[in-house]
C-alpha cells in the first residue's frame, strides 16, 4: 500500500477495470492530471484521480514524479480541441499537442506564450483562466462530430458524461465522472422536463445518459447510439432511449 501522488505525463492515458490491457475501460485521464498511488502491480498502477476521486488501474509508464516545487502563477485550462506543447518560447515544432480541459499550471509569461510547471510552453490565447459565465453549450460545440469512445474525456473521443465532466472545468468546477454520479451532486436540482422547460446550459439528465440544453428543446451530447457528439431535439433524446420527461432531472450550475 502507497500513498504516493504522480501526475500524468502523457497526452492521454486509459484507465482500467483491471491490470490488464482489454479489461473494461472505466476513464481515461489527460496531460497533468494527478493520482494517488493506491497499489502496484508490475506494470500497473492502481489509482485514485485527485480531480474527481474516481478509481481504475493505469499502465505505471504514463505517470511520472510530480515536479519539484515552483511557484505557480496561476491554473489554467486548455479551451482548444488541441493546443500544440513547445519546448522553448520561440519553438515552431510542436512536441506534442494537449486536449481540451488539460489543466496547466502556468509558472512563467512571456511574449505570447506561458510555461508550464512541467517545462512546456503553450501558447495564452489555447490556455484561458477558468471563467464562470462560460457557456457549457458553446465549449461543448468544439467537440462536435469527436467520436464517442466509452471512459473517454478528450478529443480523440468522449462519452456522455466525460463531456460534461470537461465542460464544467471550463468554468472551474470539479465535478464527478459518472452520470450516476452526477445527477445527484452536479449543480442545483430544477426538476424533470415534463414539469419544467430548461434554459441554455441545463444540464439534462435521464437514466443512463445526459446532455446539455441549448435552448428550451435542443440538447448537444456525446451520443452513444450515433457514437459522435452532436446537437438533436430533446425529445429525441429521451425517445431514442425509450424514457420519458418525467424519468428526466435539470440540473442547472
Amino acid at each position: 500500500m502507497t500513498s504516493e501522488v504522480e501526475r500524468v505525463a502523457l497526452v492521454n492515458a486509459t484507465l482500467y477495470a483491471e491490470p490488464k490491457t482489454g479489461s473494461e475501460t472505466v476513464s481515461e485521464l489527460i496531460y497533468n492530471e494527478t493520482v494517488r498511488i493506491e497499489a502496484r502491480d508490475g506494470a500497473w498502477s492502481r489509482v485514485v484521480c485527485l480531480h474527481d476521486d474516481y478509481p481504475g488501474w493505469i499502465r505505471s509508464e504514463a505517470l511520472a514524479p510530480m515536479p519539484a516545487a515552483q511557484p505557480v502563477m496561476e491554473r489554467r485550462i486548455c479551451l482548444a480541441k488541441q493546443a500544440p506543447a513547445y519546448d522553448s518560447p520561440d519553438g515552431t515544432a510542436p512536441g506534442m499537442h494537449i486536449s481540451y480541459g488539460t489543466p496547466v499550471d502556468i509558472v512563467e509569461r512571456t511574449n505570447s506564450r506561458v510555461r508550464d510547471i512541467n517545462g512546456l510552453w503553450f501558447s495564452e490565447t489555447d490556455v484561458l483562466p477558468p471563467d464562470s459565465n462560460r457557456s457549457l453549450g458553446e465549449e461543448a460545440r468544439k467537440f462536435l462530430d469527436i467520436p464517442y469512445v466509452w471512459g473517454g474525456r478528450s478529443d480523440l473521443g468522449i462519452d456522455c458524461s466525460g463531456l460534461i465532466q470537461q465542460c464544467c472545468r471550463s468554468r472551474g468546477l470539479e465535478i464527478q465522472r459518472d452520470t450516476s454520479q452526477q445527477v445527484h451532486t452536479t449543480g442545483t436540482a430544477i426538476g424533470s422536463p415534463d414539469r419544467h422547460r430548461p434554459v441554455r446550459d441545463d444540464i439534462v439528465y435521464l437514466p443512463g445518459h445526459v446532455a446539455i440544453a441549448l435552448d428550451a428543446d435542443t440538447a448537444i451530447h456525446a451520443d452513444g447510439l450515433a457514437m459522435h457528439v452532436r446537437i438533436d431535439p430533446l425529445e429525441k433524446i429521451f425517445a431514442d432511449r425509450n424514457k420519458t420527461f418525467d424519468q428526466g432531472l435539470i440540473r442547472r450550475l
